[in-house]
């Protein structure tokens, strides 16, 4: 149907249709509690910032961030608990492993340190970032992706090629009950992971001869097994790094044909080893240097912000 639509645009309007695949929703959460210092410092002459918080993050049950301070002898005054906790809200808009928004964090904001100057709500608001960038890798964090529920529709002498296809798909079959209306139709229920159901229309299709149908609702997030979330973690590492280097804003001016080709041949594969605590180098998979992406040589200075 899409193909024809498609077709239909073209012919009619002269308009091309970019088609992809459709994005499964991902999320990323932690499995164990961390303590972790949060500092931010910067001198420019006159006024600078200064902020230093002291943050446990633990995993929690709720899907929006639980914060809550246990301050005492005011180490941080509570006009900036809000920019600690905002800081922190934000900074969960990407998780530490693919950039998937972080769900089941609590956060408790139990020490630190101000300075009577310099110490302002955008300091601790950048404190609270960097206290979750260092900590939660630490956290054990993990790849959550989206579980349906599965309600096949199916005549008896197609349950089985239809059960078998569902285990292909990590699909766990719950059982199998009889349609309410009597017929020779029996129902398969199993909860099968969002990114497992893309293709499953026409899959379903060719297996019943067009006399199947099913129904899916999304029941819960859970852990995605670690060979998946590898693929996933690769494949979304990769995205971020090709949309910073044509995306609005990239830094790479190339035309169209030529993006995918250089990001094939001198990123898809890279590998950044850093030098030390200020300078790092990006390699090939063969190891051979390669240029940054501002055509800067391969070896350089980190800048403040990556240190």
């Amino acid at each position: 149907h899409i193909d024809v639509i498609v077709s239909r645009l073209k012919a009619k309007f002269g308009a091309d249709v970019e088609l992809k695949a459709p994005k499964i929703a991902y999320r990323e959460t932690i499995r164990k509690s961390v303590k972790v210092q949060g500092r931010h410092k910067k001198q420019s002459g006159g006024h600078g910032q200064f902020g230093d918080v002291w943050i446990r993050f633990e995993p929690c049950d709720s899907d929006e961030l639980v914060f809550e301070d246990e301050v005492f002898g005011g180490a941080v005054p509570k006009n900036f608990f809000p920019a600690v906790e905002q800081g922190i809200r934000d900074a969960m808009q990407k998780g530490v492993l693919a950039g998937y928004p972080m769900v089941h964090l609590a956060a408790n904001l139990y020490d630190g340190s101000y300075h009577d100057v310099d110490s302002n709500e955008i300091s601790f608001k950048l404190a609270a970032n960097i206290a979750y960038r260092d900590g939660l890798p630490q956290a054990n964090p993990v790849l959550l992706e989206p579980v349906g529920e599965l309600k096949v529709y199916v005549p008896d002498n197609y349950v089985g090629d239809v059960m078998g296809d569902l285990n292909k798909r990590r699909g766990r079959v719950m059982g199998i009950e009889p349609t309410e209306d009597g017929s020779e139709m029996q129902t398969v229920l199993a909860e099968v992971p969002f990114s497992e159901m893309m293709d499953y229309v026409i899959a379903l299709r060719a297996a019943t001869q067009g006399r199947g149908r099913f129904d899916f609702d999304f029941i819960r997030y859970d852990e995605v097994p670690v060979s998946i979330a590898e693929k996933v973690i690769a494949e979304a590492k990769r995205e971020m790094l090709y949309n910073h280097l044509f995306g609005e804003g990239g830094k790479m001016a190339l035309t169209d044909g030529a993006k995918e080709e250089y990001f094939q041949t001198r990123y898809c594969h890279m590998q950044i080893i850093y030098i030390n605590d200020k300078s790092v180098e990006v390699t090939d998979e063969d190891g051979k240097a390669v240029m940054n992406a501002d055509g800067t040589p391969a070896t350089r200075a980190l800048t403040e912000a990556e240190a």
